[in-house]
């Protein structure tokens, strides 16, 4: 049941970076619909604060701009087989740390009795890959700004191989342990950088490379700090982690209220786990909403104001998202006395509910931050980690206490409690955005 995570977190990647795919074509269109990246001040305001137009006398000789608008190594300008073979090739990564996250749960009573040990102990193998991923993204989102991409993802996918051999080869607790929190805080930097990649590769604003030389109390003070004092300082990136750290600990919570939930009808361990295929329909049916969203009604928006497309175009599924996910869980946890099918279909209203929220968040914080988006992300997976590592501990404790029904009443009433978060942020987030100091600013 634990593996749903990762299809749920492979899937939000692909949803991404379908989003990002299908606008790309529609995000700066010149007056007649063709495609321009002729860009002047006006057409970049709100896309990184450019001052003015480019040309070779504005370039600084320590800038290395692409040899024009149509240079083929410019991510934005490969063939969509290229493009679509990197986005297969990161969201693979993806898919192999959030895997590696739940994969070992359903090994942890097997182990327990093998090393002589209580499987509370061994289920914090789980909790201790979870807290690794609120380790990597701190360190390898803002170095990626600093030296690029490859660098940085090329460590993250090594220090995620070479930490499984150890798990592999354990002969004690200990060592499982450590390599269990190890392989999640390299791999976990893939989170942060996989989505700036993302921007870059389907967006269509134009910046260069800085090659001046950097120093390791710039890397300090103006990079690796920066996630801190963006969450310090940013009413959006706090309340948007908020809201997805919900959603998030409420997947895990659900690993264990779904299977309680059924075993109380009577069903068998593996029976109790089979509803897990309607949350992952609802996951997929809102990646499909998503895309069709981003090709109707944001292609159509951005085609009709020739200004730049605006960060809270991409709420809509997130307001969406957020209307459907409490009355699910209520519909859920109060089900438990009539037909089973009942619950299953409250399933899949809650996987479509998570899977629009989460969506449509990381997009609009990805937008809203641009050049700081790696910054963003790291920090919104840091916190959201260090909530989520002790769900796994205190999960059927607080299901066999409160009940099924009570328990998804509380999640329910936080849920409704973030609902008003996308409304807001639609009728506010211009305004917001202006007193950022991070917001569509080249830093």
């Amino acid at each position: 049941m634990e593996d749903v995570s990762s299809f749920w977190l492979c899937a939000t990647l692909a949803g991404d970076a379908a989003l990002f795919n299908s606008v790309a074509s529609t995000a700066a269109p010149s007056v007649n619909g063709d495609y321009n990246t002729d860009y002047t001040h006006t057409d970049l305001e709100g896309l990184g604060g450019i001052e003015k137009k480019l040309s070779e006398k504005d370039v600084s000789p320590d800038v290395v701009e692409w040899d024009g608008p149509a240079d083929p190594e410019c991510p934005r300008n490969w063939k969509p087989v290229r493009k679509f073979f990197f986005t297969v090739i990161t969201s693979s990564v993806i898919l192999a740390v959030s895997f590696g996250s739940s994969v070992f749960a359903p090994a942890t009573a097997v182990t327990a009795a093998q090393f002589g040990v209580s499987p509370i102990v061994m289920q914090l193998s789980v909790t201790l890959w979870i807290l690794g991923l609120a380790v990597g993204p701190i360190l390898f989102g803002p170095l990626s700004e600093v030296f690029g991409h490859l660098i940085p993802f090329s460590v993250t996918v090594l220090g995620l191989a070479a930490f499984q051999l150890p798990v592999a080869l354990a002969e004690n607790v200990p060592t499982i342990l450590i390599g269990r929190f190890l392989a999640g805080a390299f791999g976990s930097g893939s989170y942060s950088i996989v989505s700036g990649q993302y921007y870059e590769l389907y967006d269509l604003t134009l910046r260069g490379s800085e090659e001046t030389p950097v120093e390791l109390e710039d890397i300090v003070h103006k990079y690796l700090t920066k996630p801190v004092r963006m969450f310090a300082t940013e009413p959006i990136l706090v309340i948007f982690t908020a809201y997805l750290t919900l959603v998030y600990g409420t997947l895990y919570l659900a690993f264990q209220a779904f299977p309680l939930a059924y075993r109380q009808r009577g069903w068998s361990a593996t029976a109790s786990e089979l509803p897990f295929v309607a949350v992952m329909l609802g996951i997929m049916s809102a990646c499909g909403i998503c895309s069709l969203f981003a090709l109707t009604w944001y292609k159509a928006r951005v085609s009709q104001n020739k200004t730049a497309p605006q960060p809270e175009w991409r709420l809509p599924p997130m307001a969406l998202g957020a209307v459907i996910l409490p009355p699910a869980l209520l519909w859920f946890g109060w089900s438990g006395n009539v037909h089973w099918i009942s619950q299953v279909i409250a399933s899949y209203f809650i996987g479509l509910g998570l899977q629009l929220i989460f969506i449509a968040g990381i997009t609009y914080i990805v937008d809203v931050y641009r050049e700081s988006a790696n910054s963003a992300m790291s920090i919104h997976v840091v916190v959201r980690s260090l909530i989520a590592s002790s769900f796994p501990l205190f999960a059927t404790e607080m299901y066999e206490q409160l009940g099924v029904a009570w328990a998804s009443s509380v999640l329910a009433l936080l849920s409704l409690i973030m609902a008003p978060a996308p409304l807001l942020f639609w009728v506010y987030g211009s305004r917001i955005r202006s007193w950022s100091h991070f917001s569509s600013t080249l830093d």
